[in-house]
């Protein structure tokens, strides 16, 4: 499921550029949520994710993992961390093909891009989402693929802990989470 195609993307911007003035396209910032559980979660879990790419920095041997690491930093603390609007309510359908924990929807953009986290992700505590933050935090770097941010996913949690929590994409892609 992957829902930040450029066409998605694209069709998702022009709706809200249409009804931008009415309801800015249902997005609320996670501070908004009605769930103040999640709003705690997301918080915490944006934390947790900036020390874990920090401990990776400081691990790192290579400059170009290190360069990569500090763009992924820089998007997730410009990103702003969002309930989804009501165009993507079924992506967090837990019921849907897939588990979705939180997605963006554009990638590589000049302005703050979001990224929407899922309420049910708060089942599953703020390490998962934290990871899961630093996931959509790489496709805001550019990289749209999810067997490449996968690998670069891994590499980070391998720098901060030596492993990462599993996923969906490593089994895919072949990738082993140690």
């Amino acid at each position: 499921m992957e829902r930040f195609s450029y066409v998605l993307g694209s069709r998702f911007l022009v709706l809200c550029l249409v009804f931008l003035a009415l309801s800015a396209c249902g997005q609320k910032p996670i501070s908004e949520s009605s769930d103040p559980e999640v709003v705690a979660l997301a918080d915490e879990a944006r934390e947790i994710s900036l020390k874990w790419l920090d401990a990776a920095a400081a691990n790192s041997t290579s400059s170009e993992m290190s360069a990569r690491i500090e763009a992924v930093r820089a998007s997730l603390e410009s990103s702003d961390l969002r309930s989804p609007p009501a165009l993507y309510s079924d992506t967090c359908d837990t019921n849907s093909k897939g588990f979705v924990a939180a997605f963006v929807t554009e990638q590589n953009t000049s302005t703050s891009p979001d990224i929407f986290v899922c309420s049910h992700t708060k089942r599953f505590g703020k390490y998962f989402l934290a990871q899961v933050l630093i996931h959509e935090s790489i496709h805001l770097t550019g990289i749209h693929d999810e067997c490449a941010t996968t690998q670069v996913e891994v590499d980070i949690m391998r720098g901060a802990f030596q492993e990462a929590f599993e996923n969906s994409y490593m089994n895919r892609c072949g990738i082993a989470k140690n």
